[in-house]
């Protein structure tokens, strides 16, 4: 088992690749508070402990205080991804046209300082290395720029959502294609996903869980059977379907015995005045809260009694695993084979999408009104978070960095077969 106290070992351990000496991830926005972002943490710290150097590259600038050092490769994110045009006035005085020009030599000119420094710095961190680009976005913002295709190192693709994202979205699903057509390989949230990767890419494709996180202690009190606190967490927006949350949590808790159970979600988005809208207008302000965002995950599970996943769409689902390790069971939709996957090995309950309000209300009740049931439950979601363990996951990256270094030597042909590392 994989320590974290800190003091890593000089060699890697026998079932890593010898030869990789050093990861390289390259995210789209790194910090920031998403799952994304506790990827990045979390997989940096695994391959830290076992003797594997890690750098970090962010596509785009983030926000808060990172866990890692980060190199940001475009500090003006607005100016390159977007037009010079853009939000110019549509009177084309002489002076607008001369803005525009300036702006327009500025960009170019940044384009190939950036280029340069950044194609530089990836291509002398990459001897005995591999290159994880953990998200499509960060992937075309170095294609964009001309780098991908001038950087030495192994690279490997990533997608953290479904692929049920592509089959209704065509230009991501068109952005996917693309990009990681000249990768080495590609891993996918669950055996599923890959499979069907594998219809799209040329590339060998693996099914790779995401891991424990090694900052949350495993020296965790059980769960009180007095807590009435449920939470949520994640963007507030439509794809998350908090509305549909609050009117369920509502639905479940309209017995006398239930009311003392309360609602905090974490997250901000383009939804908050909405659903604080609507809390004031079902006058539940004292139940239902807002918290904002937080980058402290450990302490909101360390006060709750149970967790709610609402979203349509979720990959795997980081918070679900973040909950079982506090010994917090999950009620969530059953809305990708990754999330899936996860919340059987948690032993949660999963909902029917096509239930909406009435069965995601059925599954919270079914758990808060027996506290005893609940805090069994929970601590089985604990036990279940073993599959997880990050050794355990960095045993199936092992067989992901072999294939990609053979993919680059032009020793792997053509392949729709999926993998899973063991």
């Amino acid at each position: 088992m994989i320590t974290f106290s800190g003091s890593y070992p000089r060699t890697p351990p026998g079932w890593w690749p010898q030869w990789c000496r050093k990861v390289i991830i390259v995210a789209p926005r790194y910090p920031e508070v998403s799952g994304g972002a506790r990827f990045v943490d979390n997989f940096a710290s695994a391959l830290s402990a076992i003797g594997v150097s890690v750098e970090v590259f962010s596509a785009y600038s983030g926000h808060g205080r990172p866990a890692w050092p980060v190199k940001t490769v475009i500090t003006h994110e607005k100016l390159h991804r977007h037009a010079v045009l853009r939000g110019l006035p549509r009177r084309y005085s002489i002076l607008n046209i001369l803005r525009a020009f300036s702006l327009f030599v500025f960009k170019r000119l940044d384009r190939i300082r950036i280029r340069i420094l950044t194609v530089r710095a990836l291509n002398h961190e990459s001897e005995n290395a591999v290159i994880v680009f953990t998200d499509v976005v960060a992937k075309r913002a170095l294609d964009d720029l001309g780098v991908s295709s001038r950087i030495h190192g192994i690279q490997i693709g990533q997608h953290h959502s479904s692929f049920q994202n592509l089959e209704i979205d065509a230009p991501v699903r068109a952005a996917v294609e693309h990009a990681f057509q000249s990768i080495g390989a590609f891993t996918a949230l669950s055996q599923e996903d890959a499979r069907k990767f594998a219809s799209l890419l040329v590339v060998p494709c693996f099914a790779v869980p995401n891991m424990l996180s090694p900052q949350i202690s495993t020296d965790i009190t059980d769960p009180s059977t007095d807590n009435t606190t449920m939470v949520a967490l994640g963007r507030l927006s439509s794809e998350k379907q908090f509305e549909m949350l609050i009117l369920a949590f509502l639905r479940a808790t309209d017995r006398d015995d239930l009311r003392d159970w309360t609602l905090d979600i974490y997250g901000d988005g383009d939804q908050r005045s909405y659903l604080q809208a609507l809390i004031e207008d079902r006058h539940v302000q004292d139940r239902v809260r807002l918290r904002g965002v937080t980058d402290d995950v450990a302490r909101v599970f360390s006060g709750a009694s149970l967790h709610v996943v609402s979203s349509r769409y979720e990959g795997f689902g980081l918070s679900v695993l973040e909950a079982a390790q506090h010994g917090v069971a999950t009620v969530a939709f059953d809305c990708s084979p990754g999330l899936h996957d996860l919340m059987v090995s948690v032993h949660g309950v999963l909902v029917q999408p096509t239930e909406g309000v009435d069965g995601l209300a059925a599954g919270i009740q079914c758990l808060i009104e027996d506290p005893a049931s609940l805090r069994e439950r929970g601590l089985r979601a604990r036990e279940g978070t073993s599959v997880y363990e990050p050794e355990r996951i960095l045993r199936q990256w092992a067989p992901v960095v072999e294939a990609a270094a053979r993919s680059k030597s032009g020793s792997t042909p053509r392949t729709d077969q999926v993998f899973e590392g063991r």
